[in-house]
């Protein structure tokens, strides 16, 4: 299992990592410091073994632009297109 985060919350993230690893859990944590240019050969090679894999974001708004995965960080969104969570549909 490994997370990959960009930001302070890598600090929290390692504290968890760690004391799943005292638990015996093979867990590991990858903190993006350059976002651009995105090292995208570099992160894949760290995760090339990886079975399960998080990718958290902390963004200031909720909004589509507001993360810097999203697809034009700071400008507009335009092809944003919410996809409910399967659990917070009604089926009623």
């Amino acid at each position: 299992m490994a997370l990959v985060l960009i930001g302070s919350s890598a600090g929290t993230a390692k504290v968890a990592v760690d004391q799943l690893r005292e638990q015996g859990v093979k867990a590991g944590l990858v903190k993006i410091r350059v976002f651009r240019p995105f090292p995208a050969q570099e992160l894949a090679q760290a995760l090339q073994h990886v079975k399960s894999l998080a990718i958290m974001d902390k963004a200031e708004r909720l909004l589509p632009t507001a993360a810097p995965s999203s697809p034009r960080s700071g400008a507009p969104c335009t092809t944003w297109n919410p996809v409910p969570a399967p659990w917070a549909t009604s089926t009623a």
